[in-house]
């Protein structure tokens, strides 16, 4: 039996993807549109934690 066959249809079969491009609109709009990179300073460049976010910014900037 194929989805047409079931009784729910092809609006049934798209509802999950009619409520993703929702979501998905909504993160875009939040979503920045430029992501400031962090700046190396001193003994900043010496914390793992600070290469770390220095990393993802970076990764994040690209994305964007």
């Amino acid at each position: 039996m194929s989805a047409g066959e079931s009784g729910e249809g092809v609006d049934a079969g798209a509802k999950w993807m009619i409520t993703l491009k929702e979501k998905v609109v909504k993160y875009y709009d939040v979503l920045p549109l430029q992501l400031d990179t962090l700046k190396r300073v001193g003994s900043m460049v010496k914390n793992p934690l600070f290469r770390f976010l220095e990393r993802e910014c970076s990764v994040l900037s690209a994305l964007l």
